[in-house]
């Protein structure tokens, strides 16, 4: 899809008139008709109501906009990293992620992947779930992790395991099971337990079988509940180790780790080998 047509159609949008987006862009309004018909000839949909007073957007040429948009930064975005490799300048990576990812685990991948690269730079952004699958198609991120993604999340996209994040039973320092080196199903059943909503649905479809009203989804929100909560002897299941209060490792199986990623593309191979270096001694959470 040529791009110099979006960019008239996207100017058209603006103005709603195909003489003022012709002042605009240095050239005829019959040139701009043109490129606007022949727009609506490759999409196969009317994308203006044509008047005497300008020229309006139809439903589909609403819907339309949204994605020339993301089709125009694509595109140009594409082209930038194409000069920079060419010039030798920076090159950078983004990487989404849903969940907080630990400091220690941002740092060492970070520092590890430019020594071996020292002209790319990794950036990370945190989204929604529903955000990042749409993020990669229209190139705004380049890839991104997810932790125990399920059956039906994403897919269509490319991706390879890269690593687990072992389950842990997180308790304050005065909880009868802070002395120990393992925590199991059945020693959870005496507390109020309060489980990420990323972790594996069989566990949870279990615990609730076996503590009922005592099984809580933790929620951001209840950041503060949560804290006194702690105190009063419960137990957050979290997907990794969490330093600030005392962490043990639940008997339960890990969790899986995805990298989803644009295919044919030999810096996201070179970042997908950091990544599973940096997660055998760190981690992702």
């Amino acid at each position: 899809m040529d791009s110099v047509k979006l960019e008239t159609f996207l100017i058209v949008c603006k103005v709603s008139s195909f003489s003022k987006a012709a002042d605009k862009l240095f050239i005829t309004p019959a040139a701009v008709k043109k490129q606007i018909d022949s727009l609506e000839s490759e999409v196969g949909v009317t994308l203006f109501y044509r008047k005497s007073s300008g020229c309006y957007l139809t439903e589909a040429g609403k819907a339309f906009s949204a994605e020339a948009r993301k089709i125009l930064k694509v595109i140009n975005t594409s082209v930038e990293k194409v000069r920079q490799v060419e010039k030798g300048k920076e090159y950078e990576i983004h990487i989404g992620h849903s969940v907080r990812l630990s400091f220690d685990f941002i740092n060492l991948l970070t520092s590890a992947f430019h020594e071996k690269y020292p002209q790319h730079y990794l950036y990370f952004e945190r989204m929604k779930k529903s955000e990042l699958q749409t993020a990669l198609e229209i190139g705004t991120i380049d890839c991104f992790l997810f932790v125990n993604p399920q059956k039906n999340d994403f897919r269509g996209s490319k991706h390879v395991r890269i690593g687990e994040s072992v389950i842990h039973a997180v308790v304050n320092k005065n909880h009868p099971l802070a002395d120990y080196e393992t925590v199991t199903f059945n020693d959870l059943l005496p507390y109020h337990v309060y489980i990420s909503s990323i972790l594996d649905t069989s566990l949870y479809d279990a615990l609730e079988a076996e503590i009922g009203t005592n099984l809580h989804i933790m929620d951001k929100s209840d950041r503060n509940e949560l804290l006194v909560s702690l105190l009063k002897n419960a137990v957050i299941l979290f997907p990794g180790n969490v330093s600030h209060d005392v962490s043990i490792p639940f008997d339960y199986k890990p969790l899986p780790i995805e990298f989803y990623y644009r295919e044919n593309d030999p810096e996201l191979e070179n970042l997908y080998h950091q990544i599973r270096a940096v997660l055998k001694t760190q981690a992702i959470l």
